[in-house]
């Protein structure tokens, strides 16, 4: 009797210390006595102590309001509608939800307390076009602690969206000012318990036409001045539980997700190792941006798909609202989409952070934006402005989910603009791949791939400022980094400064700094002009650029993927660097050019209103570079007069350019070199100029009448890059395109250079052709397109062919030549690694011959494995000539075994037996099993002691399979 009072005097005093559980027990809308309805469940909880409360169902079926739904003012409330009858937890495509809301055009959960309230298992559609009606709305002046999770919004609890009107908004956050909201979880919060069922499916929200650029309503999600934000494992857009399907009429009209003036955010992945597999969103099929950020902060998006199905490869985009003829104007088709605001938006990451913490899983698939039919329309896969501290890695862009099929984003991969406003709008310390100072782990995780969009892979347009990166990324190739998965332009920085493509050459990891960028159809690098932002009739410029270290053509297995042009460079772009710059050269700076349709580098002048010769691209500096196999020139200096031409040529010495010449690069003129001598210690010797020729080609006439770095190269010849010597000198020569960088020269103040001695930077031959460029010293550092070399440079041997084949377990050499001039002999060298020679055969050599001439000999014990091979011609002067490396690959002998299976002795024969070695099955030597020889070509084993298992004999390359006998 007493315990029984005392709970009475709690209860009237409104004070509890115990849960509540409010149990609804009919689907009516309307109070009748003996039931309680949804109503009379909110509206006893908001009278009831500080719980925590539940709202449980005891009941199935679907609420039908008659009125808005009761604003929930207390807090610590879990609405639970998996306590219904026949419902079941499980995945968003597996679950059962038997209680169904349908709002019948009014507001649904409507929060207005502190907070602390868990909303589940429940299906809510249908609030109408009413700005104020939610499917799940939060505002309060401080609020705490919202979970939405296992739920769908604007789908019948079938999980289609049959028989369903649109809501205004899937869910709406409201703090009451910036900070006032905390901890909100709109799906799974990855706690590691049952993770995978949390969820939820948000789409089709309702289309304004009179309110299109207003992102707080017709959005999946809203959320403004909400800290600690996450937004995990949903399907938001797809209008079916299945993810892989959209319609117009059916998703959120507005965009997927809106946030604004929020701190601390995820979006997909926290990449804790907990479930994090289960936490990525499906972001795809809405009407406009499937993500659009303002004045964020602190953001991680990881781990989502957005533009394609939950399968990863169905093409559902973003931004198909304009696809609707009531659609005012069609904007908004982007991926995800930063919008300018008032205040930068700070510390983004959009990927991985290479931490090595499931890295892979923090990938975005960011794919399938189509163009539509406006000039406003930018269909980029990501698009940023006004953004600082801003990390983009490990995100396939443009691909499927296995980064290998076509999925493009109609305009760019990543779009990054500067917008409107001035120096307050840049986007600053901007990375986009792979940096050693960020990376935890390996390169490969922070890779993007970023391939298959209709413009460029990433464009840079209209900025200024500092640290801007573009590192390690394959654009253009598959995620193996082969394939043709091509975009128009690889990258475009288009009136932007101070961008880094490629390696810092800090000497950490320059390699991994390498982009491979391939199979664009224009050009793999394109530098080029804008509208400046703040004067429009004024184009911008590509300036104080640095591309280094990268594959511009050449894919990640070295096989031939070449682009349009590798590096376009037009509109007035001006001191940019193309491989190693001048200040601290590296050859870890240079770029590898090769395989392009047309020119490896193109430098012009034409404007965007195409006046040929104004607005001069001057001051391109193209150093250390290896070019080879492209279809144009290495280096096209385009003609003022023409613009970009893909047939343009040599442009021909004349002499008479200087420093103020009005044309591209200055219309620098190429060296000529007449000598070219490698001397006893393998140094190189070389002379020439750059100017028009005199009396003859070994003789300057008009010249520089300045200092230039002559940079010398390995010539590599395919027959495209043929012209005249020099004007006045018609004779067709083969320019060549620059190879292997071996050094590089000063001239004299006349642009002549004489017997100047100095050691390769790669192994040269006298029979190996050089060519070269001029360069222009700092601050005007022009390169010029690659000389020649003079027709009265005399070769001692002239070497038709050097061959090394497997023949019979030996190694025949073969070599002809077809003249020798003061040959002494040859010598045949072998080596395992390139680096180490051993002379395995001396050969007197025939002398002075104009005929040709054959060799031979036999290398009778040769090693296994890939060998390398070269040969070694000896003056009588003592001068050494090395030619090409040849090589082998010698595999060892078979051999036999038996019997298999064996009990006790095992036998081994075969030819050349020797180093024979058994392993158990994990790979692992075993030592203690003597081995005895009996002869050259027989051992034999006592495996009798072995457990029965499987074993492994090797020998050489060899490997064979023994079965110990059970």
């Amino acid at each position: 009797m007493k315990k029984s009072l005392l709970f009475l005097l709690l209860v009237l005093s409104g004070f509890k210390t115990f849960a509540t559980k409010f149990i609804v027990t009919t689907t009516s809308d309307l109070s009748s006595p003996g039931e309680t309805t949804l109503r009379d469940a909110i509206n006893s909880f908001n009278v009831a102590g500080t719980g925590p409360h539940e709202i449980n169902f005891q009941v199935a079926g679907t609420i039908v309001l008659n009125s808005n739904l009761p604003t929930i003012k207390n807090t610590n409330l879990q609405i639970n509608g998996y306590t219904a009858p026949g419902s079941s937890i499980g995945s968003i495509n597996s679950r059962n939800i038997t209680v169904a809301i349908n709002l019948n055009g009014y507001n649904g959960f409507n929060i207005y307390s502190e907070g602390g309230v868990t909303i589940s298992g429940l299906s809510i559609y249908n609030t109408g076009p009413i700005t104020s009606n939610i499917g799940i709305q939060a505002t309060y002046t401080f609020i705490a602690g919202i979970w939405i999770w296992g739920c769908y919004l604007g789908i019948k609890e079938t999980g289609a969206a049959d028989g369903t009107t649109n809501t205004n908004c899937g869910i709406k956050l409201i703090g009451g000012n910036p900070g006032s909201f905390f901890t909100a979880t709109i799906g799974t919060n990855g706690d590691g318990m049952q993770d995978a069922a949390e969820g939820n499916v948000i789409t089709n929200t309702y289309y304004n036409p009179d309110r299109y650029e207003d992102y707080s309503v017709n959005c999946g999600i809203v959320a403004v001045y909400v800290n600690d934000l996450i937004i995990a494992g949903n399907y938001i857009g797809p209008t079916d539980k299945t993810g892989n399907t959209v319609s117009i009429s059916n998703t959120n009209k507005n965009g997927g997700i809106f946030i604004r003036q929020c701190k601390r955010i995820t979006v997909g992945t926290n990449g804790n190792e907990v479930s994090d597999a289960f936490e990525g969103n499906v972001i795809s099929g809405n009407g406009r941006d499937g993500i659009k950020l303002m004045d964020v902060s602190e953001l991680v998006i990881a781990g989502n798909i957005v533009g394609l199905g939950s399968d990863g490869s169905t093409e559902l985009g973003n931004g198909i609202i304009n696809g609707l003829s009531t659609t005012i104007v069609k904007t908004g088709t982007n991926g995800i989409a930063f919008a300018l605001a008032s205040d930068l938006n700070l510390n983004i990451r959009i990927g991985t952070n290479g931490d090595g913490k499931s890295d892979v899983l923090e990938r975005n698939v960011i794919s399938a934006h189509k163009q539509n039919v406006t000039e406003n329309d930018f269909a980029d896969g990501l698009e940023i402005s006004k953004t600082q501290n801003i990390l983009i890695a490990g995100n396939y862009i443009g691909t499927d989910i296995t980064g290998t099929l076509p999925r493009g984003n109609a305009n760019n991969g990543i779009g990054a603009y500067r917008g409107t406003g001035g120096q307050s709008m840049q986007i600053s310390q901007l990375l986009i791949g792979y940096d050693d100072n960020v990376a935890g782990t390996s390169l490969e995780v922070m890779r993007n791939v970023i391939s298959s969009n209709g413009e460029n892979a990433i464009e840079l347009l209209n900025m200024t400022g500092s640290t801007r990166k573009i590192s390690g990324n394959f654009i253009g190739l598959n995620s193996s980094g082969i394939g043709n998965l091509g975009n128009r332009n690889g990258i475009n920085i288009r009136g932007t400064g101070s961008v880094l493509v490629g390696t810092d050459g800090d000497g950490i990891n320059d390699n991994l700094e390498r982009n491979y960028i391939c199979n664009n159809s224009s050009s793999g690098l394109l530098l080029n002009a804008s509208n400046n932002i703040d004067d429009y009739n004024s184009p911008g410029r590509a300036i104080n650029t640095k591309i280094s270290g990268n594959n511009i053509g050449e894919d990640f297995q070295s096989q031939a993927a070449g682009n349009g042009y590798g590096v376009l460079v037009i509109h007035g772009s001006l001191n940019n660097i193309i491989g190693s710059d001048a200040g601290s050269p590296s050859t870890a700076k240079g770029n590898i050019i090769a395989h392009n349709v047309h020119s490896g580098v193109a430098i012009g002048n034409v404007t965007p209103d195409l006046v040929p010769g104004e607005r001069v691209s001057i001051g391109n500096l193209v150093s250390r570079n290896s070019f080879y196999n492209n279809g144009g020139l290495p280096i096209d200096l385009l003609d003022r007069n023409k613009g970009v031409d893909v047939n343009d040529g040599i442009l021909v010495n004349d002499g008479v350019n200087g420093p103020s010449f009005n044309n591209s690069n200055n219309a620098l003129d190429y060296p000529i070199f007449t000598k070219f001598v490698v001397n006893t210690n393998n140094s190189i010797t070389v002379s020439g100029y750059v100017g028009k020729g005199g009396a003859s080609e070994e003789i300057a006439g008009s010249t520089i009448n300045e200092v230039l770095n002559i940079e010398v190269y390995l010539e590599d010849d395919d027959g495209n890059q043929n012209g005249a010597v020099s004007v006045g000198f018609p004779r067709t020569a083969a320019h060549g395109e620059g190879k292997v960088f071996l050094g590089d020269v000063l001239t004299d103040n006349t642009g002549k250079f004489t017997d100047v001695t100095f050691n390769p930077a790669s192994a040269v031959t006298q029979t190996d052709r050089i060519t070269g460029t001029a360069s222009r010293q700092s601050p005007n550092r022009s390169t010029s397109e690659f000389g020649i070399m003079s027709k009265d440079i005399i070769l001692p041997v002239t070497l038709i062919v050097f061959q090394a084949k497997v023949l019979d377990n030996k190694v025949a050499l073969n070599w002809s030549t077809a003249q020798e001039f003061n040959s002494d002999y040859y010598e045949v060298e072998r080596s395992s690694d390139i680096k180490s020679w051993k002379k395995v055969a001396y050969i007197k050599s025939i002398g002075n011959s104009n005929k040709i001439n054959k060799y031979s000999c036999l290398d009778e014990f040769p090693i296994s494995g890939l060998t390398y091979y070269r040969l070694k011609q000896v003056d009588w002067d003592g001068t050494v000539t090395y030619f090409k490396i040849q090589s082998v690959n010698m595999t060892s002998p078979d051999f036999q075994i038996y019997p298999n299976p064996a009990k006790g002795i095992l036998n081994i024969e075969g030819p050349q037996l020797k180093n024979i070695q058994i392993l158990n099955k994990n790979g692992v030597t075993i030592s203690n099993i003597p081995i005895k020889q009996l002869n050259p070509t027989k051992a034999v084993l006592d495996i009798s002691l072995l457990p029965n298992d499987i074993y492994i004999i090797i020998m050489g390359n060899q490997a064979k399979k023994i079965l110990k006998d059970f």
